[in-house]
């Protein structure tokens, strides 16, 4: 009887040249790219306006004393609405202005809505001390 030679199953590597690979990787690159697409090209950030109410019902906002209290509960109101303040980071450097600025426009807004004098002008007085502080360093 004829012997068949026995071979042993032989185990197929795909072996790809570098025009594969190279085209492999250009399409990876390309399906990332499109994937991030959308949320480059979308808007920065979405301004969604809050409101939160604070009560001045037991201040006399004719009075410096009153009006001081108030400015401080808009003050530390706008904190809370803004979220929490960011540490200085390389990876986020504009995170810190922006929370700044967020509790500045709060301030100035919620002043603005009240039709107090003295709480405005001191206000003013106290953002003008922070502009001269900022211009010092």
């Amino acid at each position: 009887m004829g012997t068949k030679k026995q071979t042993s199953p032989k185990l197929a590597y795909a072996i790809a040249s570098p025009n594969v690979i190279a085209t492999a990787f250009t399409v990876a690159i390309a399906v990332g790219a499109l994937a991030l697409a959308p949320a480059a090209m979308a808007e920065p950030d979405v301004v969604r306006p809050v409101s939160a109410t604070v009560s001045y019902a037991d201040l006399d906002l004719s009075t410096e004393a009153g009006a001081r209290a108030m400015l401080q509960r808009i003050r530390f109101t706008a904190r809370d609405m803004c979220g929490s303040e960011p540490v200085h980071s390389p990876l986020t450097p504009r995170a810190p202005t922006q929370f700044r600025s967020c509790v500045i426009d709060a301030v100035d807004s919620a002043v603005a809505g009240l039709d107090a004098p003295v709480l405005a002008a001191l206000s003013n007085t106290e953002a003008e001390k922070a502009l001269t502080v900022l211009a010092s360093r």
